[in-house]
């Protein structure tokens, strides 16, 4: 009879709290200049922009703005810079803005709401899950599930004073009585040690 194979679970170990925060944080900055970069392109073309417009420029940069403001060009066979000074236009400050712009829209991480970038839920989800350690195989959840009760045992011996917080001698003393006798393969309790052991 074959053995069914079980599924695999990841044990999650650590959380990096110090991590997400920061993540969240630089997020959050990035959504900032991402929104002062579309006031400028704003305020160059003139006009409010839907969130499609908002997406298009976010995901093709300054290049999308020119796209929108060639539109609007009266001379059609003029090169750019032409019609950019026949209209009087001074890209400058957008350029400076967008120049500042640091990072690629995520669609995973951001979301346009209410003509606002911002970090989604979802993103928030992604930095906290990119900010965890799991397991990646059963031998490491066996072995994080052992060291689970040994700190439980350690953790024991420090609330009842077997060993001090600040006595690492004590520690190593703690798992002297465990011991592991000649032709056996496993530790057990060493009732020696145990023996001598006062109050």
């Amino acid at each position: 009879m074959q053995k069914q194979k079980t599924e695999f679970t990841p044990i999650l170990m650590h959380k990096y709290e110090d991590r997400i925060v920061s993540t969240i944080k630089n997020a959050e900055s990035l959504a900032k200049q991402w929104n002062s970069a579309l006031k400028a392109a704003e305020t160059l073309l003139n006009k409010q922009l839907t969130d499609d417009e908002k997406i298009e420029i976010l995901d093709n940069g300054f290049d999308e703005i020119m796209t929108h403001l060639r539109t609007g060009f009266q001379f059609k066979n003029a090169s750019d810079e032409f019609n950019i000074e026949a209209q009087g236009i001074n890209l400058i400050p957008a350029k400076n803005v967008f120049a500042q712009c640091t990072g690629v829209y995520d669609y995973n991480t951001y979301e346009i709401k209410q003509g606002i970038v911002q970090v989604s839920e979802q993103g928030r989800q992604l930095i906290e899950k990119d900010s965890c350690l799991f397991t990646k195989t059963e031998r490491q959840n066996e072995v994080y599930r052992l060291a689970e009760r040994l700190a439980a045992c350690v953790n024991e011996a420090l609330n009842t004073n077997i060993i001090s917080k600040l006595d690492k001698p004590g520690l190593e003393r703690a798992i002297q009585i465990i011991t592991q006798p000649r032709g056996l393969n496993d530790f057990v309790p060493d009732y020696e040690v145990i023996n001598r052991i006062t109050g």
